[in-house]
Order: C-alpha cells, then structure tokens, then sequence
C-alpha cells in the first residue's frame, strides 16, 4: 500500500469529473495530492476511477481545461474486480509485490494497482491475466504510464 507523508495536512484534494455513461455511475473521483504551486499538484494516491492518471503524475487544474496531466511519472494503473466466492487475494496481491505493485483498496472487490516505473509492466500484466484466466479477478487498465516515460526517456 501506498504510505502518505507524515503530515497528511501537507495533501489537498483533487476533484476530477468522470464520464457519465462509465460503468461505476460516480460523477467524480476525489485524489489525494501535493501542492506543487501554479495549480499544479503530484497525485499521491491510486485512482480508482479515474483513466489516463496515475500515482505520482503531476496534473493542472484550471477553471477552462479542467484536470490536464502535465508531467506523467512513468507509474501504470490497473483495477482489479475480485470474483465473487474468492474469500482471499492476499498471496496473488504479494506475488504483484514482488514485481514492484502496490495497491489500494476501495472495497473487498474493488482494489486499485498502482506500477512503479521501475517495474516490468509486461511481467505485470501476465500475473493480472493469470489471475483473470484462474478466476481470481477481472481487470481493467486505467492507464499505461510506461510507454509515456519511455518516450520522454525519463
């Protein structure tokens, strides 16, 4: 999981509109972020709903364009829904540990994955589809940051 800073009174929260017709029916998502000035802000905490942002991302916020990201962290998201009957995913959440994955939780089914960039998302994503295809989960890829941090050669 993720750790905030100490100081929790250093964070601020981040509305960010969702679409309409998605699947989860919310109108928003709140984020935890750091305020970075100029109406930027380092996300601090996993989306669960929100597609095309990720943990670390630096995103801008502004009255015209809404939420903008502005500088990606080469960070990856992905939500798993645990199957119904799956009384425990813990052994499969430490294997994604192990491969520089860690989670937040929404609910016992609902758990959001954040991948570091220093992990192999294709080895990420093979675990994911492993689970799916035993029927531990179904997932669902909120964002693939890697490819961004490549292309930028951070």
């Amino acid at each position: 999981m993720h750790e905030l800073p100490e100081s929790s009174t250093d964070l601020v929260k981040v509305t960010i509109p969702l679409p309409t017709d998605a699947w989860h029916g919310r109108a928003t998502e709140t984020l935890w972020a750091e305020a970075l000035g100029a109406n930027r802000f380092r996300l601090r905490n996993v989306p669960f709903f929100v597609c095309g942002l990720s943990f670390g991302d630096v995103v801008e916020v502004s009255a015209s364009e809404g939420v903008v990201q502005v500088a990606p962290s080469g960070h990856s998201t992905y939500r798993i829904f645990v199957s119904e009957g799956v009384s425990s995913v813990e052994e499969w959440l430490s294997r994604l540990h192990a491969l520089g994955v860690t989670y937040e939780r929404a609910t016992q089914r609902l758990i959001a994955l954040d991948v570091s960039r220093d992990a192999d998302p294709f080895r990420v994503y093979a675990l994911l589809e492993l689970g799916s295809a035993e029927g531990i989960w179904d997932f669902e890829e909120g964002h693939y940051g890697h490819e961004q941090s490549a292309r930028q050669g951070s």
